[in-house]
């Protein structure tokens, strides 16, 4: 397979990769293998982008037209017929575990997960101790001295605006750490660990802990 996620290859290697290379090396252009080479090590240097523009071909349209494609698409649909007098496969639901399970489970990966990201915390951390301070010094001692209504609703403004900003901080710090935990939540909902829910319960683990820094931060 190559990148992208088309299949340039599927079949039965044979012995030291005899059947793989005879395979490719019946390909107008592709290098010959040199003797002695590591199989993979060829495979990988002729199935990059360069290789392929440099002889002009595209190895996975040629294997769609060749007959190991048609060969397994033949043994595909051999297998996807039930035998006879067999039952479909059932499953009573569609996870493993019950969505109790599955939040506990995904709020203990993530804790371990958090808790070993030291660059993560620390930066978060020096961001609340910042704002903090900055909140801190341009409204110090407003609320010494309260006259009338108004003067409490700038306090809770200020509360609001300063819970608002370093919320707005800790979401733009944490994007680059949530778009890997996507590829990691969209390949385990595929395989059956959780569903969507407790998937995005997870999530809620490191904004929780956003929250705390600002409980701590705005006193």
């Amino acid at each position: 397979m190559k990148r992208g996620g088309q299949l340039i290859y599927s079949g039965s290697v044979g012995p030291l990769s005899s059947n793989m290379i005879k395979y490719f090396e019946a390909i107008p252009g592709v290098p010959k293998i040199n003797k002695g080479q590591n199989p993979a090590t060829w495979m990988l240097d002729i199935s990059s982008h360069i290789t392929e523009y440099e002889i002009g071909v595209d190895y996975a349209e040629i294997f769609c037209n060749s007959y190991l494609y048609r060969e397994n698409r033949v043994l595909i649909d051999e297998l996807e017929q039930p035998e006879p007098n067999t039952d479909a496969l059932y499953f009573p639901q569609g996870y493993w575990q019950n969505f109790t399970t599955q939040c506990v489970a995904c709020l203990w990966k993530q804790s371990c997960a958090y808790s070993k990201n030291s660059e993560n915390n620390v930066v978060r951390f020096i961001n609340t101790f910042a704002v903090s301070i900055m909140f801190g010094i341009v409204f110090w001692k407003i609320g010494s001295s309260i006259k009338d209504e108004q003067d409490v609703f700038n306090i809770l403004g200020i509360v609001y605006g300063s819970a608002l900003f370093l919320g707005f901080m800790n979401c733009s710090i944490l994007q680059p750490v949530v778009a890997m935990e996507r590829v990691v939540l969209y390949r385990e909902k595929a395989a059956g660990l959780y569903s969507i829910v407790p998937g995005f319960h997870e999530l809620q683990h490191p904004t929780a802990g956003g929250g705390n820094g600002e409980s701590c931060a705005l006193p």
